[in-house]
């Protein structure tokens, strides 16, 4: 209707990839941790982060996801808790990236990551370890289609969720929707509601 009416039209659209939570083998390279919210190593380590994504996602539209935004979106959420866990190279020390998970009943859902696209599948590999962990059945999250390569294993199933991601169509933008279409990078925690 909103575009029949000329107010939006669709840019792209999401879908939910979910895998077992069946036994990981650890992946001995890297170490995890909990995120820590009063440490400043880890508010640089997360901003570096963030800075080597961004540069990833020069072609992209997406949210910035910095210290000051996880400290607002996770951190200090007043009905929803998350675990966000730092992951390193277990030798170097160097951070590779951040997962953003929500323990459910009987799942877990990958809220979020921060990570350049290199990091994905190592990361996605530690979350369906937590997973197991955690006595989970399965790992699922969302995520806009054109990147959904980008997170592809074996034990994957991908589901289109008819979940359309609209622009404005109506007041004057800078891009149009030719230049818009498949460019975002949207996760679950993109929505205001997960």
């Amino acid at each position: 209707l909103g575009e029949k009416l000329g107010l939006y039209s669709e840019v792209g659209g999401l879908l939910e990839l979910r895998w077992p939570g069946k036994s990981q083998r650890t992946v001995l390279s890297i170490r995890t941790r909990v995120l820590q919210p009063d440490s400043v190593e880890d508010r640089n380590d997360l901003n570096e982060l963030w800075n080597c994504m961004a540069t990833d996602h020069m072609d992209s539209v997406i949210g910035v996801r910095d210290w000051h935004y996880l400290t607002h979106r996770y951190f200090h959420h007043p009905e929803k808790r998350y675990e966000l866990i730092l992951v390193r190279r277990r030798l170097t020390g160097t951070p590779i990236g951040l997962l953003v998970l929500r323990k459910e009943e009987t799942a877990v859902a990958l809220v979020d990551l921060i990570c350049q696209f290199k990091y994905i599948k190592i990361l996605i590999k530690e979350a369906k370890r937590l997973t197991h962990l955690w006595k989970c059945n399965s790992l699922y999250t969302w995520i806009s289609r054109q990147h959904a390569n980008r997170f592809t294993s074996k034990d994957i199933s991908i589901r289109d969720i008819d979940l359309s991601i609209p622009t404005n169509a109506w007041v004057p933008q800078p891009f149009n929707t030719h230049q818009l279409f498949d460019r975002w990078w949207l996760t679950m925690g993109d929505t205001d509601f997960l």
